[in-house]
């Protein structure tokens, strides 16, 4: 196949995309200066000219101005066109033509789908009221009343100003509310949810915040420290994922472990087992084998089998196969 340069430049246009286009600048004059501008011809290739297997080409394309050349290159995502293995999504639930290649035999994880799951994550903070209110800068000012009370004071104006790309509501009415600020009266162990969405449609998120404790300073209200439990829940969207192999039918495949009677998978191939050892037909569960091993041994063979394979995991597998079950 010829990949030879293809020329780009005003002779290369059909005549009636130039009367066409000469029409478009007839109507549209323009008052641009086009001193010191090249209008010279390009000159482009695409490397390789058929899509390879990880589904990248180079595209360089050249251009000849007053005797100096300019170099564009750009580096395009294409589906290959010969594929000897399998041909998977480039992105996890594509159903375009825009795929990958990988070769046979070789395993990787591979994304099947995906799943919504509840998360919870918690933390503890403490903090004396100084500190609290320089990192809020003004919009949340705490103020120590005595040894378990506080006054927050929540500057609406200025925290709607900072929130207009999402909408927030909270648990807890303000016991005063005023134009441009709400008043809140806390005490040791009050917990306010606060929920949190970015746009109409997202998933809502919320921020619970308990005080679970005030020491107050009487000689200097703002060194009163503060303890926090400060609590972050929602849901995140969790892939659904399978070890995995290309078979030589051009097929991904799971790979195998036991079966569900307890007996040893059945393989040809290494690459078919998720311990990547296959032995007399069967794939052999390594991880089984060490821990039904004695201690001794199996501190020995790990150790062994660790030093001189410390890279390769295929290669520490076969050896602790070698050591602990292939006699």
């Amino acid at each position: 196949m010829d990949n030879s340069p293809n020329y780009l430049g005003p002779g290369s246009l059909e005549w009636e995309v130039r009367e066409i286009l000469n029409l478009f600048v007839d109507f549209c004059p323009s008052d641009l200066s086009f001193e010191n501008v090249c209008s010279g011809s390009w000159h482009c290739i695409i490397e390789p000219v058929i899509c390879p297997p990880h589904g990248t080409q180079t595209q360089t394309c050249v251009q000849n101005c007053e005797d100096e050349d300019k170099k564009v290159v750009t580096e395009m995502e294409c589906s290959p066109g010969i594929c000897s293995g399998c041909y998977v999504p480039r992105w996890l639930g594509s159903d375009s033509f825009d795929n990958k290649c990988i070769p046979y035999g070789m395993r990787f994880e591979h994304e099947f789908g995906s799943f919504e799951e509840a998360f919870y994550d918690e933390d503890s903070d403490d903090f004396t009221v100084n500190d609290w209110n320089e990192e809020t800068e003004g919009f949340l000012v705490v103020t120590a009343v005595s040894e378990n009370n506080l006054t927050l004071l929540v500057n609406k104006t200025l925290l709607e100003s900072e929130a207009e790309d999402f909408e927030y509501s909270v648990s807890v009415s303000p016991d005063i509310s005023t134009e441009g600020y709400d008043i809140y009266y806390v005490t040791e162990d009050e917990k306010a949810d606060i929920t949190i969405q970015e746009f109409a449609g997202a998933k809502q998120e919320t921020l619970s915040i308990s005080v679970t404790d005030i020491s107050y300073n009487s000689e200097n209200p703002n060194e009163s420290l503060i303890s926090l439990i400060a609590g972050y829940s929602g849901t995140r969207t969790q892939p659904l994922v399978m070890n995995a192999y290309c078979d030589i039918d051009g097929i991904v495949k799971e790979q195998k472990a036991k079966y569900s009677d307890g007996s040893w998978a059945k393989c040809q191939n290494s690459f078919e087992c998720e311990s990547n050892v296959c032995s007399s037909g069967e794939c052999i569960e390594v991880a089984s084998m060490i821990q039904n091993a004695g201690t001794f041994k199996r501190i020995a063979v790990t150790f062994w089998c660790k030093f001189t394979n410390p890279i390769n995991d295929d290669e520490y597998s076969q050896c602790v196969y070698d050591l602990i079950g292939g006699k």
